[in-house]
């Protein structure tokens, strides 16, 4: 054990990632928002964003933005981020039922599963010389998935985004810079270790 971090009433709900300089853990809590853990100087924690928080939470690759989405009981709550450089903060209303989020690796968009939709949306979080651009914070894009999506995520490229459907057990894959590409995966249920195909729907 290298070291404990306190936080005083936290109820964690399952976010957790680094920085990409390696210098604060990010992490979703019910109780105190989204937080930010000092790993460097005195191990304190400061709040980003003090809306509720569930376990989906994504950094962009830069590091200037973090995003949660809300807790599902809490009906079509908007998500939530923060800018560490400068404390800035605020909520973002997209409707349905977040599940989820992911950051492109190329920075320039978030992607947001939304349960309640059935929908892969495409947020922009890109920035032109430091300043939000005319379509950030807006959706851009969005496609169909199986039923009820409750995670997603990219490959290490962000040429391929991966949708998990609870609702449909299932597996959705799209191909970012074009058409989307959904790959069905059969079986739509299985067991660790069982084979899978994946078979391509151009």
């Amino acid at each position: 054990l290298l070291r404990t971090h306190v936080v005083p009433s936290a109820r964690f709900t399952g976010g957790l990632l680094p920085s990409p300089l390696g210098d604060r853990l990010y992490a979703t809590t019910r109780t105190h928002g989204l937080i930010a853990i000092d790993l460097v100087s005195d191990s304190t924690f400061s709040v980003l964003n003090p809306a509720p928080c569930s376990g989906g939470l994504s950094v962009t690759p830069s590091g200037g933005e973090v995003m949660a989405v809300p807790p599902g009981d809490l009906g079509a709550t908007p998500l939530a981020f923060g800018v560490p450089s400068d404390s800035t903060s605020g909520t973002i209303t997209l409707g349905g039922t977040p599940s989820d989020i992911s950051a492109s690796p190329r920075g320039q968009s978030v992607y947001i599963a939304n349960a309640l939709y059935g929908r892969l949306q495409v947020m922009d979080v890109s920035r032109v010389s430091g300043s939000p651009g005319p379509t950030y914070h807006t959706v851009v894009a969005d496609v169909p998935t199986g039923d009820w999506p409750v995670a997603v995520a990219t490959n290490g490229d962000g040429g391929i985004v991966l949708v998990a459907n609870a609702g449909s057990s299932s597996l959705s894959l799209y191909r970012t810079g074009g058409a989307p590409t959904l790959a069905a995966i059969v079986p739509s249920m299985g067991s660790p270790g069982d084979a899978i195909a994946v078979a391509t729907v151009s």
